[in-house]
């Protein structure tokens, strides 16, 4: 992973240890008036504050269910593939694996950490929980 130069010094003691960097794609068109857009990837960055090292990365296509075929315009601004989506996992299912993936890290599923970090789960998406 790579590493962002640490950050200044906090003004008071700060509570969290963790963030949680995202990059959501979505599906797109250049016609106006396309609706809804859907995550077709999500990929998190997990970044210790203290010291802004890279601590894991998670990423997962997400297959898409209102437009299951991407246009050629989000193909091209992309850079994603319909195979890519295709045989990923749908919206509900790739929230999991994040959970799962943030659980692995000690976060909980509610968005919480064990370890008292700010990290927030992405959970109020799919299960109404909030981080």
């Amino acid at each position: 992973g790579g590493v962002f130069p640490p950050p200044p010094p906090p003004l008071r003691e700060q509570p969290v240890t963790h963030i949680a960097v995202l990059d959501l794609e979505a599906t797109c068109d250049e016609r106006k008036g396309f609706a809804p857009m859907e995550i077709i990837e999500l990929p998190v960055v997990l970044i210790e504050v203290a010291t802004g090292k890279v601590v894991d990365e998670f990423r997962t296509f997400v297959r898409p269910t209102v437009h299951p075929v991407l246009t050629d315009f989000c193909r091209e601004l992309t850079g994603i593939s319909q195979e890519q989506v295709d045989v990923a996992p749908d919206f509900p299912e790739a929230l999991m694996n994040l959970n799962a993936w943030l659980a692995s890290h000690g976060f909980g599923p509610e968005g919480t950490a064990h370890n008292s970090s700010g990290a927030v789960s992405a959970g109020e998406k799919g299960g109404g929980e909030e981080g």
